[in-house]
């Protein structure tokens, strides 16, 4: 992440520090709409890359990715299919069933490869739930992206 980092700030900074020369060039080759938004989406993913290279682990036990992906995936599913948001309570001595719907459905589907006992505890997938209610309130202020993958209104709609 740091590599990526570091060339999209050096190609950001390049195209906008160009003389004016070069810079009319490209202009004229390639348009000047063109250029803008390629200079932001560098700034975007520069930015992205910043944040997932702070939230990179450097030390403790490792994270379980699958298991994250597949909670965050059955969240999907759930709210999809019933209409309102995962949540469980409860805690690791209270029944399966005192648990919440949601804790139920991921004791119905986990996969046989995943460890039986003390993967998932209520704490960790509320933690996750929590995470993803935030990510989504975020994604809702974000414009929505066409199947292309350009945003509407950028300049290949032009």
């Amino acid at each position: 992440m740091r590599k990526i980092k570091q060339l999209t700030e050096s190609l950001s900074a390049a195209l906008c520090t160009l003389d004016i020369l070069n810079r009319d060039e490209l202009d004229s080759r390639i348009g000047p709409e063109k250029i803008e938004y390629l200079i932001g989406l560098l700034n975007l993913l520069h930015h992205e890359a910043d944040v997932l290279d702070r939230q990179t682990q450097a030390s403790g036990k490792p994270i379980d990715h699958a298991t994250q992906r597949w909670i965050l995936q059955l969240a999907d599913i759930y709210e999809n299919a019933f209409g309102r948001q995962p949540s469980v309570w409860g805690s690791g001595e209270d029944p399966v069933q005192r648990r919440g719907t949601f804790y139920r459905l991921l004791e119905l589907a986990r996969p046989a490869s995943f460890a039986r006992h003390g993967r998932l505890s209520t704490k960790h997938i509320q933690s996750l739930l929590k995470t993803r209610r935030r990510l989504l309130s975020l994604q809702d202020g974000l414009p929505r992206v066409r199947q292309q993958g350009s945003p509407a209104g950028s300049p290949e709609d032009s």
